[in-house]
């Protein structure tokens, strides 16, 4: 037991270092794609905290204010977790080499652990700029946090070790199992990111609600973290022989049975399109949304915020400011996938589409159509928001600003891919 603890605390050490080095080679040496898809989010993340600050901040004091920030934590942190805990190619290879399967989980909960220093410091950040006192949410996050992430590691290694069981899923699988076997099966993992929610959430009012013991309960509550995922590295060690290949497994898409993997054109829209034409935008979205996912993936959280914001405070000028410069970052993001998978097939693979005969203006318009319909997802709900909230004409403008900026990433795209 003695030989296993100093493994475990060894490979623990060795993995941290690890994160150290690549952590500092991505601030040293960053890349196009930590650049579009991490960096440039972020911006976006704090510059709407910001905007926050300056219209008016949530209370922090009471039952109610400690459960509403503590609702905004926990449930940043319940969605984090699977990615923060299971995400990532490496953890099987790291086990294949003979890294401890308790060291991986507890390395894995530490990032999760950094994920929620980091929401706990970007909420303060409206209290801050509102010139408002920051102890208060400060305890309610640090708390909150807290015990969303340490019941987050007990729920995952629970799941983990029920889904590596091989069973059918118990009561929680009830409603799916008769539709989806295999998804039943992982009925665990499903519900899991609830209880570390509604931990966190009912833990931030009550320390809304004693303010008097802020600080020993944000005591305690780091103390619970840190024996929780103690305790769960241990749950996980057992199911991590069965339960990595399996989040492998579950990551990966067959393509369609005795079909292998081809482009259909002719559906949706690609059947408004010239043949050739669809066939670029088939291709182009296909390896786009592989090679470029962080450029679907900024969508969401501009998206959501912008939508939020403008519900609540769509009448004010610096409201619609920020929404506008918020979507335009995004619009920005998208065109440097746009552009960069012209740099990709340049050298490689452009004298495919010169050996099938396929026009510049074939390619042009395929390209066009998917890096338009990209901007879509992001440029029709926020428009539609805007009709509603903020009482400024003009929300027929952000589909036609979309069109304007694929029109442009487009044509650089394709020039890129011209040159030798």
């Amino acid at each position: 037991m003695t030989v296993e603890r100093s493994s475990t605390t060894r490979h623990f050490r060795q993995l941290l270092a690890l994160n150290a080095r690549r952590l500092s080679g991505m601030l040293r040496r960053p890349t196009p794609a930590f650049i579009m898809g991490v960096a440039l989010p972020v911006v976006v993340i704090l510059s709407a905290l910001w905007m926050l600050g300056r219209t008016g901040v949530p209370i922090a004091i009471g039952p109610a204010g400690g459960l509403t920030l503590g609702l905004l934590i926990s449930g940043t942190l319940a969605f984090a977790a699977y990615g923060a805990l299971f995400g990532g190619g490496d953890a099987l290879f790291l086990k294949r080499l003979g890294a401890s399967p308790q060291a991986i989980f507890l390395e894995r909960t530490s990032r999760l652990a950094g994920i929620a220093a980091a929401v706990v410091l970007g909420s303060l950040l409206p209290y801050a700029t509102a010139g408002q006192p920051v102890g208060p949410p400060f305890a309610v996050g640090v708390v909150s946090a807290s015990v969303a992430t340490g019941t987050a590691a007990l729920a995952y290694a629970w799941a983990a070790r029920a889904t590596a069981g091989g069973g059918p899923g118990g009561m929680m699988s009830a409603g799916i199992r008769q539709w989806d076997p295999a998804l039943a099966r992982a009925a665990p993992l499903i519900y899991a990111p609830l209880l570390p929610f509604l931990a966190g959430a009912f833990a931030g009012a009550g320390t809304g609600a004693l303010q008097s013991a802020a600080w020993p309960l944000g005591a305690l509550a780091v103390l619970f973290a840190i024996a929780a995922g103690g305790l769960a590295a241990f749950i996980f060690r057992h199911a991590a022989g069965r339960f990595l290949p399996q989040v492998s497994e579950m990551a990966y898409t067959p393509p369609p049975e005795k079909q292998g993997e081809r482009f259909r054109v002719g559906r949706g829209i690609s059947a408004l399109l010239p043949r050739r034409a669809a066939a670029v935008w088939v291709r182009d979205a296909t390896v786009g949304g592989r090679r470029f996912a962080w450029a679907a993936r900024v969508t969401w959280p501009v998206a959501v915020v912008s939508i939020i914001a403008l519900a609540r405070w769509g009448d004010a000028n610096g409201t619609r400011t920020w929404v506008v410069t918020a979507v335009g970052l995004a619009l920005v993001i998208q065109a440097g996938a746009v552009v960069g998978l012209g740099l990709l097939e340049r050298g490689r693979t452009r004298w495919i589409d010169r050996s099938t005969g396929v026009g510049w203006w074939e390619r042009w318009l395929g390209r066009w159509v998917w890096s338009w319909g990209l901007s879509l997802w992001l440029l029709v709900p926020v428009g539609l928001a805007w009709a509603w909230w903020s009482g400024v004409d003009g929300a027929w403008a952000w589909p036609l600003a979309g069109m304007f900026t694929a029109a442009i990433a487009t044509t650089v795209s394709l020039l890129n891919s011209e040159r030798a």
